[in-house]
């Protein structure tokens, strides 16, 4: 509910229909009218955060509104990042509060004096904690919770190398490659998302660290039906399983 408790922010599809997945549109209802208003008409966006750690957390967050119920602020993944953005509430142009992060954020929620969301935040060295992250775009997040560091203080923790390349018909496809430290050749693991339109990304892989940590590289692709790349890309395995 907003702050003056005439409207209901929520996500959701907007339609379900040909395809097994569409993007995760932001809503707001007003119950005393009967309007529904999507923010997010004609961005091609999905506020639903499919980035996948393999280290337990809630679902994505929901909508969080401003102090004055003029704005909410959401969720939206971009590729293997998440990107936090601002929506007004009666429309307009939907903006990035937090620019594009190289983390996974599942929860957010407004800081008392309006200027940072508190974030559930991992990336791909770090599991799961709790963040605080300015709005203003420019300054850096700060760590709030070390929850976690004393499990890694004795460990050596693997940053993949994220890239690109093209696929046979030129669509660029996004990857992440673990390599074992301090050794020459490695067996490659390929590690494959289920779903299909969850993703690989900035996220913390136990099961990446673990087999690295055991001389392995792995290997992490995001292939056409992963999620963040715009919904044609999200539907493009449909009704050619294992195609392109």
């Amino acid at each position: 509910w907003s702050p003056d408790g005439t409207r209901v922010a929520f996500l959701a599809a907007r339609e379900v229909g040909a395809h097994s997945s569409y993007n995760t549109h932001l809503w707001v209802a007003n119950p005393a009218s009967g309007t529904l208003s999507d923010l997010f008409a004609g961005l091609d966006r999905s506020a639903e955060l499919q980035v996948s750690s393999d280290l337990p957390s809630p679902s994505t967050s929901a909508p969080v509104w401003s102090r004055d119920g003029q704005a909410l602020f959401c969720l939206a993944q971009r590729g293997g990042s998440t990107e936090g953005l601002r929506a007004p509430r009666d429309g307009g142009t939907v903006a990035s509060a937090l620019g594009i992060m190289p983390a996974a954020i599942k929860q957010i929620a407004l800081s008392a004096d309006g200027q940072h969301l508190v974030a559930l935040r991992c990336d791909a060295t770090h599991p799961w904690e709790i963040w605080r992250v300015p709005l203003d775009g420019g300054s850096q997040p700060h760590q709030l919770t070390r929850v976690t560091e004393p499990v890694f203080a004795a460990t050596t923790v693997a940053a993949p190398e994220p890239f690109q390349f093209a696929s046979f018909d030129g669509q660029e496809i996004e990857a992440w490659l673990y390599r074992p430290g301090g050794r020459g050749p490695a067996p490659l693991v390929l590690t494959i998302h289920g779903g299909p339109h969850s993703a690989y990304g900035n996220a913390f892989s136990l099961l990446a660290q673990v087999l690295v940590g055991r001389g392995n590289a792995v290997l992490q692709v995001n292939p056409r039906g992963s999620a963040g790349y715009g919904e044609a890309f999200l539907q493009a395995c449909d009704r050619d399983w294992g195609g392109g």
